[in-house]
C-alpha cells in the first residue's frame, strides 16, 4: 500500500514539474510577443530563417499544451499528410512557433469540448 501512495505522489510531483515547466515556456512566449511588438515599433525586428521539420514543431505544440487539454476533457489533435512528417521549411522557426502557441492557446481557452485540431499539408 505504502508503495502504491509514493507512486502516486511521485507522480503527481511528475506533474506539477511538467505543469512548471510548460507555464515557463508559455511565459517566455508571451515575453517574446511583447518584445517582438516593441522591436517593430522601434523598427529593429529581423527574421531568422532556417531549415526545421513542421510535423516536429507540430508535436511540440501539442506537448506543451497536452495537460491543459486533458483537464479540461479537450483532445489536441495533429493531422498532416504523409509528406509533412519529413518536410523542413525554411522560414523563422521562432515567428511560425509565437503564432502556433498563441492560436493553440486561444484555442484551449475557448473550447470546452470535443477537439482542436493542428492540420498541415503538402
Amino acid at each position: 500500500l505504502e508503495s502504491n501512495e509514493a507512486c502516486a505522489h511521485i507522480d503527481n510531483i511528475l506533474r506539477f514539474i511538467k505543469t512548471g515547466s510548460i507555464s515557463s515556456v508559455l511565459m517566455m512566449a508571451l515575453v517574446e510577443d511583447i518584445l517582438s511588438l516593441s522591436r517593430i515599433d522601434n523598427g529593429t525586428f529581423t527574421t531568422n530563417y532556417s531549415y526545421f521539420n513542421v510535423y516536429a514543431l507540430l508535436l511540440e505544440i501539442c506537448t506543451l499544451f497536452e495537460t491543459q487539454c486533458q483537464s479540461r476533457g479537450v483532445a489536441l489533435l495533429i493531422e498532416c499528410d504523409d509528406q509533412v512528417q519529413f518536410c523542413e521549411i525554411n522560414t523563422d522557426r521562432n515567428r511560425v512557433r509565437q503564432v502556433l502557441l498563441n492560436l493553440v492557446s486561444n484555442s484551449v481557452k475557448l473550447t470546452f469540448k470535443g477537439a482542436i485540431t493542428l492540420k498541415a499539408k503538402m
